[in-house]
């Protein structure tokens, strides 16, 4: 988490944050730091069980069309969500892998 709050410190005061995350504990630690600067998806289905349902794997394609959408995307290495929200975004926002 210190390598993403690293590099989002780096961003003007103003930024604002979407967060697409598969852990509740970063998401929240997030908030706690940068307060109304995270924007998160208001998920349908408990994150913990996203995988195993059709609504949490709709929350999940709803996340990942946001995360597309965004000028920068802050990624995670090997995550193949990250790679594929770049990809629908048209490949065009800056990626930085952490």
């Amino acid at each position: 988490l210190q390598k993403y709050t690293s590099e989002m410190d780096k961003f003007p005061e103003q930024t604002k944050f979407f967060v697409s995350s598969d852990s509740v504990n970063v998401v929240g630690e997030l908030r706690d730091k940068y307060g109304e600067r995270i924007i998160v998806y208001d998920r349908h289905a408990p994150l913990e069980t996203s995988r195993s349902t059709r609504v949490g794997a709709q929350d999940d394609l709803a996340e990942m069309l946001l995360l597309s959408k965004n000028n920068v995307i802050l990624g995670t290495y090997m995550s193949t969500f990250t790679e594929v929200a770049w990809w629908l975004g048209g490949a065009r926002a800056s990626v930085v892998i952490l």
